[in-house]
C-alpha cells in the first residue's frame, strides 16, 4: 500500500489466505464496502508495515501505518470478516487527518457494526485511546478467539476503547497491553473502557494490562456485571462466575499464552455462544466443556512438523510427532492428508470433525498408509501417548503453488488435531 487505500460502497476488496498487505507509510484502509479477509490457521493474512524495526512505543510515524477503519460504513453492504488474520505495528496517535484519528491502532469503527473479527491476532498496536480497538457510536463488532498482547495505548484503554456500542468479545485473551500513563498518572486506568456502552465479555482473559504508574486501575472499567460471565480477569472482584486467578499460561514469561494442563481455565467456560475453533483452528471444546481464552487446552491433540516447505524439483521428507497425551496411551491413530483446505471439514464417526476437506490424496493416504510415501500414518501411540510419522513428497515438477494439510485423529474419531500445511515450493 502506497497510499491511503478506500474500499468504496457497495465494493468488496478480498484478500486471500496467507497474503501479506504491506504498507509503506503511515497509510490507513477505509472500508465503507466490505472487507473480507479470511486466513487459515496454517495460512493467516499479515496486515503489517514495510519497516516494523522502526516501530516505536510513541507519537511518532516511522515503522508504522495507520490501522483499518469503518466509518459510516452503511449496513446495505455485504457482512465484513477479519478472521485468521494478524495485524501489527499500526498507530492512531492524532496526526493523521482521519476520523477520530486518536482511537483504535489496530482497528476503529464508528456507527458500524457488521463485522466479524474472529481467531486474529493483534499486537504491536498503539493508539491514544483503545491501543487495538476504538468503537464507538452504535458500533457493535462480534470479537470472538482472538489474541490482544502488545498493544499499548498512550492515554487509556490498552485494549477496548468502548463508547455507546454493544460488542461481544467471547473467548479472547488479553495479556501484556500496557498503559502509558506517565502524564497523567491520577487516572482511572484500564485495559477495556466503557462508557456508556455494553460491551459483554465472556469466556475472556484479562491479565496483567497495566499501567506504567499505577493509581486507580482495573482490566475493565464500567463493564456491566450482567454481561461479564465466566472471565479470568486479574483483580477482579465481581461475580458471575468470574475467576481472578493465575490463569497458567505454558509460558507467560516467553509469550507463550496457552493453556497450561493446570490452567483453571481448562473445561471452565461457558459454551453456549462459543466458537467451534480456538487460534490455533483446533475444535472446541476438546475435552469436557469450553475452555476460557483463546486457545483451548490441546496438549493431547498436537501435531508437529520440521518443514513447511518442500522444493518441486527434489521432494523431500516431513518428519511428524504426534502428542496424545497419557490419557491416549496406545490409542490408534490414523493420519490424513488433502489438497483442498481445512473448512468446512470432515465429520468423522465418533462425533469430531477432520479440519480437513477429503478430496482424492485423502483416499490415496488412507489406501497407502505406512507405505515409504505415508510412512507410519496408521499405528498406535506410545505409552506417553506419542507417535512418529513421515510424508515423503517425491520430486514434483510444476507443482509449485500446491499445499498439502495434514491432520491426525484418534480412533473411532471422536477427537482430532490441529491443521498443519506444507507447501510445494520452487
Amino acid at each position: 500500500m502506497t497510499g491511503d487505500v478506500i474500499v468504496a460502497d457497495g465494493v468488496t476488496l478480498t484478500i486471500a489466505p496467507g497474503v501479506v498487505v504491506e504498507f509503506q507509510d503511515h497509510y490507513r484502509l477505509a472500508v465503507q464496502g466490505t472487507l473480507w479477509a479470511v486466513g487459515t490457521p496454517a495460512q493467516r493474512i499479515l496486515f503489517t508495515t514495510d519497516e516494523p524495526a522502526l516501530f516505536q512505543v510513541d507519537a511518532s510515524l516511522t515503522g508504522c501505518w495507520n490501522g483499518i477503519e469503518f466509518v459510516g460504513t452503511k449496513a446495505t453492504n455485504d457482512p465484513s470478516r477479519l478472521e485468521y488474520c494478524v495485524i501489527e505495528h499500526a498507530k492512531a496517535v492524532a496526526a493523521s487527518g482521519a476520523p477520530y484519528e486518536y482511537g483504535g491502532g489496530a482497528l476503529l469503527l464508528y456507527d458500524f457494526s457488521d463485522l466479524t473479527l474472529a481467531r486474529s491476532i493483534l499486537r504491536h498496536n498503539v493508539a491514544q485511546y483503545g491501543g487495538a480497538l476504538f468503537l464507538y457510536h452504535g458500533s457493535s463488532p462480534q470479537i470472538e478467539g482472538c489474541l490482544f498482547t502488545d498493544n499499548h495505548a498512550l492515554g487509556n484503554a490498552s485494549v477496548l476503547y468502548c463508547a455507546y456500542s454493544y460488542p461481544r468479545l467471547v473467548n479472547s485473551t488479553a495479556a501484556k497491553n500496557p498503559i502509558h500513563n506517565e502524564g497523567d498518572p491520577y487516572i482511572d486506568t484500564c485495559a477495556a473502557l466503557s462508557f456508556l456502552a455494553k460491551p459483554q465479555f465472556r469466556n475472556d482473559i484479562f491479565v496483567e494490562n497495566d499501567p506504567s504508574i499505577p493509581f486507580i486501575h482495573a482490566q475493565l472499567w464500567q463493564e456491566k456485571a450482567y454481561y461479564t460471565r465466566h472471565n479470568v480477569l486479574e483483580g477482579y472482584a465481581g461475580s458471575g462466575l468470574n475467576l481472578a486467578a493465575d490463569p497458567a499460561f505454558a509460558d507467560f514469561a516467553a509469550g507463550d499464552l496457552h493453556l497450561s494442563a493446570a490452567s483453571p481455565c481448562v473445561n471452565r467456560g461457558l459454551e453456549d455462544g462459543a466458537p467451534t475453533e480456538d487460534l490455533d483452528g483446533l475444535p472446541r471444546p476438546v475435552m469436557g466443556a469450553v475452555d476460557i481464552g483463546a486457545y483451548e487446552y490441546a496438549a493431547a491433540h498436537r501435531l508437529e512438523a520440521d518443514a513447511f516447505v518442500m522444493p518441486a524439483a527434489t521432494g523431500g521428507a516431513v518428519n511428524l510427532a504426534l502428542h496424545g497425551g497419557t490419557a491416549n496411551a496406545a490409542r490408534d491413530y490414523l493420519v490424513f492428508v488433502s489438497l483442498s483446505g481445512t473448512v468446512p471439514g470432515t465429520p468423522l464417526p465418533g462425533g469430531a470433525v477432520l479440519p480437513l476437506n477429503w478430496d482424492s490424496l485423502t483416499s490415496a493416504g488412507l489406501a497407502l498408509a505406512n507405505t515409504p510415501l505415508f510412512a507410519a500414518f496408521l499405528g498406535q501411540l506410545d505409552a506417553a501417548g506419542d507417535a512418529a510419522a513421515q510424508l515423503a513428497v517425491p520430486p514434483v515438477p510444476g507443482a509449485e503453488g500446491l499445499v498439502v494439510h495434514l491432520a491426525y485423529a484418534l480412533w473411532p474419531g471422536d477427537f482430532v488435531s490441529n491443521p498443519l500445511a506444507v507447501a510445494v515450493g520452487p
